[in-house]
């Protein structure tokens, strides 16, 4: 069984569709059964899209250097430490 701490290290894999089809699978199970997981899922798709959206609409942020290492642990870490306090 997927625990809420295993399915935070994988949201981004899972949100881009890059998980295999048994980890996809265990993920969307744990997720039916994990309000606080399906609710964590859901800002995280939300955030991503916002940010994807922002970067495609600014034509000048494509030429700046790219997102510091420190700021992406910093977020992902939010996203894990959410998932844990959710349950599941």
């Amino acid at each position: 069984m997927l625990t809420c701490r295993a399915l935070a290290a994988q949201l981004l894999d899972f949100v881009d569709k890059n998980l295999g089809a048994d980890s996809r699978r265990a993920a969307l199970r744990h997720v039916a059964g994990c309000g606080g997981c399906a609710a964590a899922l859901a800002n995280y798709r939300t955030t991503v899209d916002l940010v994807r959206a922002a970067y495609e609409s600014s034509s000048g942020l494509r030429d700046e250097a790219p997102v510091p290492e420190e700021l992406v642990q910093s977020i992902l870490s939010s996203v894990r430490t959410a998932s844990d306090d959710g349950g599941g």
